[in-house]
């Protein structure tokens, strides 16, 4: 049960915060979210064990799973820990996380805000049949 003096949880969700495009933007946000710690428990989950190309700030809580690149297994490591976290809402980059926060979402009542950093259409050609 969740204390009355306990601040909302905002979860942020990437594969992994090895070199990249998506992986530096999420660094840059997390690296400006102090000023969110007066008002709210901020968590980083991160789906792959790969080695961080980018500093974490300390104020976060950091969960490193072992998804190994799977989406389903991404969903079975995710979901319980989100439903225990309770989070008001989760900032994810990048295809699998967001599918990930859009359904764990869906399952529990908050808000995920995703940010794609690909065009789909393109990245995901084989699986639309192109």
């Amino acid at each position: 049960m969740t204390s009355p003096l306990a601040k909302p949880v905002v979860a942020f969700l990437i594969n992994s915060l090895t070199g990249g495009g998506a992986e530096r933007v999420m660094s840059t946000l997390l690296d400006g979210s102090q000023p969110w710690c007066e008002r709210y428990d901020l968590h980083l989950i991160l789906l792959d064990r790969e080695p961080d190309a980018y500093p974490l700030p300390g104020w976060l809580t950091v969960h490193r799973l072992d998804s190994r690149f799977s989406l389903l297994r991404s969903l079975r490591l995710v979901l319980p820990l989100l439903r225990r976290l309770k989070p008001v809402a989760c900032i994810s980059f990048l295809s699998r996380s967001n599918f990930v926060a859009i359904a764990a979402a869906r399952l529990f009542g908050f808000k995920a805000i995703i940010s794609e950093r690909v065009s789909p259409s393109s990245h995901h050609r084989h699986m639309l049949g192109g």
